[in-house]
């Protein structure tokens, strides 16, 4: 059978591959391949039409001829990135062992030549990660080269058991960014990893992200442990398996991209766009910064506590709400890297929790979900707020002041009102009696 002889069908708002009747399942588990999004699965049956000939095994799974495409990409999805204990222990620790950090070529003009076509990769995750940490990461990489090849802890760089690494700080940050991206992004990063042999999975993640080009991608994988050796120039092979292996690498880094992308550019709006269309409301705050002002001259203490008072005003706020930092007044994206920490993700979130701990309390970090989505291409923090439910729930915010009045903050009418005095007592009144 061929592409053209599947279909889609609509149940319950999800629409599914089907063939003669039977709903298809994915390559490796009992999942059905349906999505919410008809786009998604439009995409996924045109892409089928690559695989020529198709078989349809007992279980309803396809036989796609060893054909990459994004049926595979699906599949991978519902095995291992929507079930994230199955691949918790590989995030943590996949690091030290990707060959991008690494040359195995011996002398020039082999080594010459495998560092150049990994120096787009490296200098993007100097960026991403830093230099110190970088150059920690290349130790450990070059520590468990020797150790898995030459069972020796001896040789460059310095030998550490993936446990013990799985405790580092850049080990963190890696495992903090890949979760970062949309089940897509893993996805389609996963599945490349897979393609090119588990040699890298930066290498993937840097094209997926844009952090680095195709071209640069392609490079890169050619440049991976002994690819090096395929390329035109060395006595053997030659020049076929160079082009052999520059098309193959081009397909499968051109699918995978496309399948990473098709749900934010088929989507009308993203949550953020959603969010923000009536601007701030009574559930939505919008915020440039967080810790740093942009314009005006404001200390940063006091434009934390203005951040604070509206994640207080959202947990006080029966309905809760979102908080959305990164976006000016005028809806233009600026981007959490223009904030105190930069392209520092982490510790921008280890910030944002710390104060929440110091002025409002650690408890109510169970009722807020904190994400980095994208918006119009440009990395923003959410933090989403669950309202109260109980009279007990009341939450207070202390005085910027002193550090021990507690102050109380509502959210009402797109802004954020403190309530002193009479207004306070009078809530509390109503509050108790509607209890």
């Amino acid at each position: 059978m061929f592409a053209n002889d599947f279909e889609i069908v609509e149940r319950n708002n999800k629409f599914f591959l089907v063939c003669d009747g039977r709903d298809i399942t994915c390559s490796d588990t009992s999942d059905l391949v349906g999505d919410f999004s008809y786009d998604l699965i439009d995409h996924i049956l045109g892409d089928l039409d690559r695989c020529g000939d198709i078989k349809l095994n007992k279980n309803n799974s396809l036989n796609t001829n060893k054909t990459y495409c994004s049926y595979l990409i699906f599949s991978l999805q519902k095995l291992l990135v929507e079930n994230k204990s199955k691949i918790q222990d590989f995030l943590q620790t996949f690091a030290i062992d990707d060959f991008c950090l690494i040359q195995t070529a011996n002398g020039p003009p082999l080594e010459i030549e495998q560092i150049a076509r990994l120096t787009a990769i490296r200098n993007s995750l100097i960026e991403v990660f830093g230099s110190s940490h970088f150059k920690e990461l290349t130790e450990y990489a070059w520590g468990a080269y020797y150790y898995n090849y030459f069972d020796t802890d001896e040789g460059p760089g310095k030998f550490i058991t993936p446990e013990k690494f799985s405790r580092t700080k850049i080990s963190k940050k890696i495992v903090n960014f890949f979760t970062s991206m949309s089940v897509e992004e893993q996805s389609s990063s996963l599945s490349l990893y897979y393609q090119i042999e588990q040699k890298s999975l930066f290498l993937p993640i840097g094209l997926i992200k844009g952090l680095i080009s195709k071209q640069e991608f392609i490079q890169g994988v050619m440049g991976l442990g002994d690819n090096i050796l395929n390329l035109s120039g060395v006595e053997s092979p030659g020049n076929k398996l160079h082009q052999e292996s520059f098309r193959v690498f081009d397909e499968v880094a051109t699918t995978a991209f496309d399948y990473s992308k098709i749900k934010s550019q088929i989507e009308e709006k993203t949550r953020i766009e959603t969010l923000i269309e009536k601007h701030e409301t009574s559930t939505v705050e919008i915020k440039s910064t967080f810790s740093k002002p942009l314009e005006q001259s404001i200390p940063s203490e006091i434009l934390e506590h203005k951040v604070l008072q509206s994640i207080v005003g959202f947990l006080n706020n029966k309905r809760g709400g979102t908080l959305l930092i990164g976006i000016d007044d005028k809806l233009n994206a600026i981007g959490i890297d223009q904030d105190k920490f930069g392209k520092d993700y982490d510790k921008f979130r280890r910030n944002f929790v710390q104060k929440i701990e110091n002025l409002i309390g650690k408890s109510v970090l169970d009722r807020i979900k904190m994400d980095i989505e994208v918006y119009k291409g440009k990395d923003c923090f959410v933090a989403e707020c669950e309202g109260r439910k109980e009279k007990s729930e009341l939450v207070y915010l202390l005085s910027i002041k002193d550090k021990k009045t507690n102050e109380l903050f509502l959210r009402t009418e797109g802004k954020v009102v403190k309530l002193e005095g009479k207004d306070l007592a009078d809530f509390i009144i109503e509050d108790q009696r509607q209890k």
